[in-house]
């Protein structure tokens, strides 16, 4: 592969990943405003841990495949960078920018931010619902 398809294939994988992360901000905002919709009103036991029950599947299923998708980039990252040290650039900034990683620890973040809003997500739920 050469650099301009190793960048048209982390574009893809960072438009897939774009829209997983969507579709989990679109289900977290709903969850939310169905919960503060809920106020005062007397939801059961079982519902409450139906619905905790079915986000944490949802969320797990959404991490892993946001986890999936943000290692196929990191390691296309990897694969840019080799190429980019034997290739010539007129532009030593082009260079520059190519050879480092686009987010450092970018695996970690995403794993540590997607499961602690998840996590707070169903403490909203537990709390929010009576």
């Amino acid at each position: 592969m050469n650099i301009p398809e190793v960048i048209d294939v982390i574009e893809k994988l960072e438009a897939r990943n774009n829209n997983y992360w969507n579709f989990y901000t679109v289900v977290v905002v709903a969850i939310c405003g169905w919960v503060i919709s809920q106020q005062g009103e007397s939801i059961s036991l079982h519902v409450k841990y139906t619905l905790i029950a079915g986000n944490a599947i949802f969320y797990f299923m959404n991490l892993s495949v946001i986890y999936g998708t943000t290692r196929r980039i990191v390691a296309f990252e990897h694969e840019l960078r080799a190429l980019s040290e034997s290739e010539e650039f007129s532009s030593s900034e082009l260079r520059r920018n190519l050879s480092k990683p686009f987010l450092r620890y970018r695996l970690k973040f995403t794993l540590v931010t997607h499961v602690l809003m998840s996590f707070f997500v169903m403490l909203f739920i537990c709390i929010g619902l009576k």
